[in-house]
């Protein structure tokens, strides 16, 4: 049995993924090519490996996790960086953060996750350098948006992008 890579994700509405994206674009344009240039704009839930007889139950659990979630706002506020791993980020607000992480603990109580259940975030740029993270702060223009999280996203390592696809959603209430 092939053992996969997967992660468990809230994925924005287009709307936002399309002004990440954009924002990702704008970065590359200024610095060159930098870790996460690729990927879709998400909010890591927690990661985890499987075969396709651990995936059944691993279903049953994000079914059973979603089954008790309701739809809710993500407010996101201002571009940010953690400067000990060079990554640039959007950062919820501190109301949409504290919701994220009580998200969060709920699949890492039910499933083995891995990743931190801390600091939810919309990752711009990886394994930056310090000055590639202040040049991205003075010219990534970022205003405060929302979206709706009504899903949750399991998605599949593909090791010839080198990102992940999505292969199912779960609704939310």
């Amino acid at each position: 049995m092939n053992i996969h890579k997967y992660s468990i994700a809230i994925i924005p509405d287009d709307s936002t993924v399309k002004h990440v994206r954009a924002l990702k674009l704008r970065l590359s344009d200024c610095i060159g090519w930098y870790h996460s240039k690729n990927s879709m704009a998400h909010f890591t839930i927690g990661e985890f490996e499987g075969n396709s007889n651990s995936l059944q139950h691993i279903h049953e659990q994000i079914i059973s996790v979603c089954n008790v979630l309701k739809s809710f706002q993500i407010h996101l506020a201002e571009i940010k960086s953690f400067d000990k791993t060079g990554t640039l980020y959007i950062a919820p607000n501190s109301t949409s953060k504290d919701h994220i992480i009580n998200v969060m603990r709920l699949f890492h109580q039910k499933l083995s996750l891995q990743g931190d259940v801390v600091n939810p975030h919309l990752t711009i740029g990886r394994r930056l350098h310090p000055e590639h993270i202040e040049k991205g702060k003075k010219v990534l223009k970022f205003h405060p948006t929302s979206f709706d999280c009504n899903a949750i996203y399991l998605r599949k390592y593909n090791p010839l992008i080198k990102q992940y696809d999505v292969v199912h959603t779960y609704y939310l209430k």
